[in-house]
């Protein structure tokens, strides 16, 4: 079995976060209180039977969950899938044992900017990328850091899945969901959850559009990637 990739990050500078994709504040209220206080699924919502009619290379990353590496059921879905932690000591799970001890880190890349030529990946699916920090403490000290993050975390899988690719995210803000499609994508289905009196939760499937003129050549990529390409496309 290969090892996966281990995506880091570092973000600078300062921007507007989630407000700057609604008109007003106002707007935003309403579009996230006037779900409240109603859960609800979109009909056939199901993560695993999309991935599974995905045809190119599947890549999980921003894990691990409390529960492991993966959010949904791999072993049933009959392709190879590449996870991923954020960074080099990441929270440690139950069993007292860091990513690193269990051998699945290869090498190190940056999240906004994968090591992927453009329109080369089939599905990005997330499952936490709220920790995309440098530590959990740097997440809860600087919000306003995570959003900037965030927001080229999901440009960067904008960047680097095929026209038709699908971008999963679970258990995010709904604000993530807009954020997705103001930089271009198309939300196919969604749940969202409004238990949460500050923030509703939502996962959502969405997918980059297929336009006429799609390039898939390079874009910056670090000097590393050619050797993490190799590592995955000829295996």
């Amino acid at each position: 079995m290969k090892k996966a990739i281990s995506f880091g990050s570092i973000i600078s500078g300062i921007r507007a976060p989630f407000e700057k994709y609604y008109a007003t504040l106002a707007e935003k209220e309403q579009h996230i209180r006037g779900l409240l206080p109603e859960n609800w699924m979109d009909p056939d919502f199901d993560i695993e039977e999309k991935l599974k009619n995905v045809k190119g290379l599947l890549i999980e990353k921003a894990g691990p969950t409390e529960s492991g590496y993966s959010m949904v059921d791999t072993q049933g879905l009959g392709k190879k899938i590449y996870t991923s932690n954020i960074y080099e000591g990441c929270p440690i799970l139950e069993d007292g044992k860091t990513v690193n001890f269990f051998g699945k880190v290869d090498f190190q890349a940056d999240a906004k900017k994968l090591p992927f030529r453009n329109g080369t990946i089939g599905a990005v699916f997330c499952s936490c990328l709220g920790k995309v920090c440098t530590d959990d403490e740097d997440f809860f000290r600087n919000r306003m850091k995570n959003v900037i993050l965030r927001e080229e975390a999901i440009k960067e899988a904008l960047r680097v899945l095929e026209p038709g690719g699908l971008l999963i995210l679970q258990d995010f803000w709904m604000e993530d969901m807009k954020m997705a499609e103001h930089l271009g994508f198309k939300i196919k289905q969604k749940a969202v959850d409004a238990s949460f009196p500050k923030h509703v939760r939502c996962s959502f499937i969405a997918e980059k559009p297929i336009l006429s003129g799609d390039e898939n050549g390079d874009k910056f990529r670090p000097p590393v990637a050619r050797g993490i390409e190799k590592h995955i496309f000829e295996a």
